[in-house]
């Protein structure tokens, strides 16, 4: 499966959990290779949230510089709209370790490289909470 395809496969996973709580759409032209706001977004109440998602394949997420340009829209166009901006980042199963998602809040994330070990699943924050 090539990079494209399991970043797409990633967003229809979440749309399909945020769907049932809530009202979430993909955004036309995720992943086109120009630098878009955001991948999904997500209606909970009177609550709007933009969200970037992103697959890592090893134990530390890095954000490329364009990344960090696209995270840096994301936060404006958050702040403009009265959104909040969530940077979801799905670690792959490999040998010895679970599949993990992690959420971030763009607001308080540093850009700095994102490790597996520092942080929870997530995945239950979002199928019940969020």
């Amino acid at each position: 499966m090539s990079n494209k395809s399991t970043g797409a496969s990633f967003e229809r996973e979440v749309q399909n959990i945020l769907n049932k709580r809530g009202v979430c759409v993909r955004v036309g032209g995720s992943g086109t290779g120009k630098i878009n706001v955001c991948d999904l977004v997500y209606i909970r109440g009177a609550k709007v949230f933009l969200i970037e998602c992103k697959t890592a394949f090893s134990d530390k997420f890095y954000p490329y510089e364009r990344e960090i340009l696209q995270f840096e829209e994301l936060k404006k166009a958050a702040k403009i709209s009265g959104a909040r901006a969530i940077l979801l980042i799905k670690f792959k199963k490999k040998k010895g370790r679970p599949k993990k998602i992690v959420f971030i809040d763009l607001e308080e994330y540093n850009f700095k490289p994102v490790n597996y070990e520092d942080y929870k699943d997530s995945l239950s924050y979002l199928k019940d909470k969020f």
